[in-house]
């Protein structure tokens, strides 16, 4: 799997897997009505933050946000990232390890923009793509906890009595 930049000439593909994806959570969701298309990704190109995934020159999925934001979901003090819904997707089989993939190249992204807040829209049928951000999200935070406690100063040879 290649994971890409998301480019202006990834949009009508990406657009596809967006539609299917929509689909399937009709088959789920059967108040949700039927669409001919999508929004337009053409726009999340420009800001260069999002990804495309790629097997044998074909795209499996994508990832892309809004422009990063600060004060985060209004309940922070920290610059934040969206992904709405329709801004990502990708195809049913291994999906969950396409998005991990995807988002471990878009969160280094994100990163540089000093964005540490993160949120992405995902399908509500969709249980093992959303534990597989729990799991990722999970492990990203005991990585930063470990490293957090490597870092800190040890207090050696202090006593109370």
């Amino acid at each position: 799997m290649n994971i890409l930049n998301f480019e202006k000439k990834h949009a009508k593909e990406a657009m596809e897997i967006a539609l299917a994806n929509y689909n399937d959570e009709r088959q789920y969701v059967k108040e949700l009505p039927q669409v001919c298309d999508i929004p337009d990704l053409y726009g999340f190109a420009e800001n260069g933050l999002g990804v495309a995934a790629f097997e044998n020159e074909k795209m499996i999925g994508f990832l892309c946000c809004c422009e990063p934001f600060d004060n985060a979901f209004r309940a922070t003090e920290v610059r934040g990232i969206f992904s709405p819904m329709g801004a990502n997707a990708a195809v049913s089989k291994n999906r969950s390890k396409i998005y991990a993939a995807m988002y471990q190249v878009a969160g280094e992204k994100w990163v540089k923009t000093g964005a540490v807040s993160y949120a992405t829209c995902l399908y509500a049928h969709d249980e093992e793509l959303q534990q597989q951000f729990f799991r990722y999200i999970l492990s990203k935070l005991r990585l930063a906890l470990n490293e957090s406690i490597l870092e800190a100063p040890l207090a050696v040879g202090v006593t109370h009595d």
